[in-house]
């Protein structure tokens, strides 16, 4: 069922008020042992009988003006979630998430992941802050001085979507990454 882009921004604070976008945690396995090493979260959503993809999901945030807020829900419920699987089954996965780009072009975004770790006691050296490269224009998507705040916290910073046309590699070897995911395309 197609639902209209503008319907579900229009839909999508209603949906965050009463918690029907759910934090699904995606295991990350390691190819050579089989083992689970950590999660990835991506939102998930029904709306009137259709699962909204992700990426949808994260459009409509970023059209109803509420990316900012859209990712420290994502980030609180997703940290809260590991950090006590954790505790309660003494284990150490790691979690990634993506932040949009609006999180650091604000004062205040890597503070605010310090405190969601803090209040959750989940070490930040289990947190990886992804940030979408196509969200950047043609310029990297997180500065150096936001992506230097992040490491200095103790996260990893992993830079999504690298290849779509937007930063050159040059241009993110000046930054304090952690690893680069590359689009298909540039691989083929």
């Amino acid at each position: 069922m197609y639902i209209d882009p503008n319907s579900l921004a229009q839909a999508l604070p209603d949906a965050l008020a009463s918690g029907d976008i759910k934090v699904q945690l995606q295991p990350k396995i390691a190819l050579v042992s089989g083992e689970v090493f950590g999660f990835a979260a991506l939102p998930s959503w029904n709306l009137r009988g259709s699962s909204i993809p992700p990426a949808e999901i994260l459009n409509a945030a970023d059209q109803a003006g509420l990316a900012v807020s859209f990712g420290h829900y994502m980030l609180q419920h997703a940290v809260s979630t590991i950090a006590y699987w954790n505790r309660r089954r003494r284990t150490s996965f790691a979690l990634s998430v993506g932040l949009p780009i609006h999180h650091f072009q604000r004062n205040g975004g890597a503070e605010f992941i310090k405190t969601c770790l803090d209040s959750c006691a989940l070490p930040p050296e289990l947190l990886t802050i992804e940030i979408d490269d196509a969200a950047g224009g043609r310029r990297p998507a997180i500065s150096s001085e936001s992506s230097a705040s992040v490491k200095a916290i103790g996260c990893r910073i992993s830079i999504t979507g690298f290849g779509s046309g937007h930063a050159s590699l040059s241009q993110l070897r000046n930054l304090p990454v952690d690893e680069i995911k590359i689009e298909q395309p540039l691989v083929d």
